[in-house]
């Protein structure tokens, strides 16, 4: 029984430091890539992954601690449907998707809205028809040469998920007249 009790004690410790001794919210950001063998989908990926590690941007955010969670779709489509299945079933807190197939994007919109999952869209996106039939969108329109300009709009739209209802309208980007598309220049 003191076994058991020192385990459980030393468990809830553990539980305690890891979790407790920040203020911080964990953000679960799932991230659909269309190929990583793709220099410029690397490179967005890449560069997101510098900004949510750099410990400055880590310590100014006030409320939440991102940690994205990267998926391939090796550029085969049935490989991203599976993980976009599976993304979606874990209801991260916001998931961004480099379409594949753009064709196949109305399906996980609606999955995304019906779990009231914010989506970011770069690189191959369906076409506008499809993203403003949506609440919670953002179409970042780029091409992904840009990576570093693609990834910090990313991050700054994942920084401000304090209220998941008026996280896409609270970046101080400008959208588009159709409320959905992020130009960035």
């Amino acid at each position: 029984m003191k076994r058991f009790t020192a385990l459980l004690l030393t468990v809830l410790a553990v539980i305690a430091l890891l979790t407790g001794c920040s203020s911080k919210r964990p953000a679960f950001v799932g991230m659909a890539l269309s190929d990583y063998s793709d220099k410029n989908t690397a490179a967005v990926y890449d560069e997101f992954k510098k900004l949510v590690e750099n410990e400055d941007n880590a310590k100014a955010l006030n409320s939440i601690a991102i940690f994205p969670k990267f998926n391939d779709g090796k550029g085969d489509n049935a490989i991203q449907s599976d993980q976009l299945d599976v993304i979606i079933e874990q209801k991260p807190d916001v998931l961004c998707i480099d379409f594949i197939d753009p064709s196949s994007a109305e399906k996980y919109l609606s999955a995304a809205a019906e779990k009231e999952i914010p989506v970011i869209l770069f690189g191959s996106a369906p076409s506008s028809d499809i993203v403003n039939k949506y609440d919670g969108v953002i179409l970042i329109a780029n091409d992904k040469s840009d990576s570093a300009k693609i990834a910090k709009a990313i991050y700054d739209i994942c920084a401000n998920l304090g209220d998941k209802k008026e996280a896409l309208d609270s970046t101080g980007y400008s959208f588009e007249s159709d409320g959905h598309t992020l130009k960035i220049a």
